[in-house]
């Protein structure tokens, strides 16, 4: 038997005796351990059958799967009848029953179901296959994307025979029963993501094509299906005949070395000749599987090549509604007055940038600005020059009156060679207006 999860309360004897106790058939004897009970089986049902990637079991797996220690769930077939009138699990026909009805059927006949499933006796309820519809369709939708993942690599090829398809399933969940795989087939089925090819296009088995996405719905099966189908049947049989005559080819060879040394020598030629004839027959079918390649490249670079242009077709014609009501003459006209616009725009702003005053004379301001400068070169202060000669300090034994023409002629000299000063313009302004 399969691992599964316990949960916490497994662990404790007195728990486990509690939730394991009888429960009345009403729940209005004893609600909340009722409640309680139901809730806990219930959860523990769905959580051990995904454990053990089961989707369907009877109320006697059931039961054996969670005895512990010489106790047994005896409560079980009131919690089984309660967990499918809520849905939680469904009885095998009814399952089967609502693949095989529309959605409509099934939701009429599903209030009898329950009320079947809640009459029957505590017997029959044990013995009684349910199935977990919620991990059904679960499992449904990985076995789906699995297939997708299939498509991506192995271009064409779309559909599958029963072998196939179980192959497939087992490949996501490993043991899974052949009632398993049944049930996600009807429910793929049901909910139109799988479809089967019409008996009278396939000669054999059943041939089953898949949604090629979860969101998406299943297509008819086609002829270009089944030819792809066909051919990549073929395409796998041949490569697993030319495997096999590589290794009878391999084993001749080997057979002829051994009778040159030890047998006669006619035996090794026969081993030889035979060598010859098995690579002949390979060189063969290498040669039919690759023209059944080439044409499985084909094929799929065609449907390729059709999608492109329904692409393509569909976008043409997007863009010639887009179009429709553009006129090139309407498109000169917007644009000219787009200029016109822009132009006056470009007025506006020169105007609002320019002067508020146009009355003063730029030319006048140059000139007075001009005198000031040559004013603040020649004009000089005596009453500095003298406050300056009568300084303490000046110790050289030297003329004051000299020393301040000296200082003043060096200053007038130093002035004519430097640039007048913002500062120098204002102090000589200051001086004319006390001085007037």
């Amino acid at each position: 038997m399969a691992d599964w999860s316990k949960p916490p309360d497994w662990s404790s004897a007195e728990r486990m005796n509690f939730l394991c106790s009888p429960l009345p058939e009403n729940r209005a004897d004893k609600p909340s351990k009722w409640d309680t009970q139901t809730e806990f089986w219930s959860s523990l049902i769905v959580s051990s059958c995904r454990d053990c990637s089961q989707l369907s079991a009877s109320g006697r797996q059931l039961e054996e799967r969670f005895t512990t220690a010489g106790r047994k769930p005896v409560c079980l077939p009131v919690v089984l009848k309660h967990a499918s009138s809520q849905g939680t699990l469904r009885s095998l026909s009814s399952f089967e029953a609502s693949c095989s009805e529309s959605w409509l059927e099934w939701g009429t006949g599903l209030a009898f179901s329950w009320l079947s499933d809640s009459l029957t006796g505590t017997e029959d309820v044990m013995e009684t296959v349910f199935v977990i519809p919620h991990l059904v369709e679960a499992f449904s939708l990985k076995i789906l994307a699995q297939h997708s993942v299939d498509v991506r690599a192995q271009p064409g090829l779309v559909l599958l025979d029963s072998e196939m398809f179980a192959a497939l399933c087992r490949r996501v969940h490993a043991t899974l029963s052949n009632q398993d795989i049944k049930l996600i087939h009807q429910w793929l089925k049901k909910s139109s993501k799988l479809s089967v090819a019409p008996t009278d296009e396939i000669e054999g088995a059943e041939l089953i094509k898949l949604a090629s996405g979860e969101g998406n719905k299943v297509t008819a099966v086609t002829k270009r299906d089944i030819a792809l189908f066909q051919l990549h049947k073929s395409a796998a049989l041949l490569s697993g005949e030319v495997e096999r005559l590589s290794e009878d080819i391999k084993t001749c060879f080997e057979r002829a070395k051994e009778m040159q040394k030890l047998g006669p020598r006619s035996s090794a030629v026969l081993q030889l000749r035979r060598r010859k004839r098995l690579l002949k027959m390979m060189s063969q079918k290498e040669g039919t599987l690759d023209n059944i390649s080439q044409l499985l490249d084909g094929l799929v670079s065609a449907e390729d090549d059709k999608k492109v242009m329904d692409a393509l077709r569909i976008g043409r014609d997007a863009y010639r509604d887009a179009l429709a009501d553009v006129d090139s003459e309407k498109v000169h006209d917007t644009m000219d007055d787009f200029r016109d616009l822009h132009q006056r725009q470009d007025e506006v702003s020169t105007a609002l940038s320019g002067p508020l005053d146009d009355t003063l004379d730029e030319d006048e301001l140059e000139a007075e600005l001009a005198a000031m400068e040559s004013l603040a070169l020649e004009d000089t202060d005596p009453a500095t020059d003298t406050s300056q000669s009568c300084l303490p300090g000046n110790e050289n034994g030297s003329n004051p009156t000299q020393s301040a023409s000296a200082a003043s002629e060096d200053t007038s000299a130093t002035s004519q060679n430097m640039p007048a000063t913002p500062q120098a313009i204002l102090s000589q302004t200051a001086g004319e207006t006390l001085a007037q």
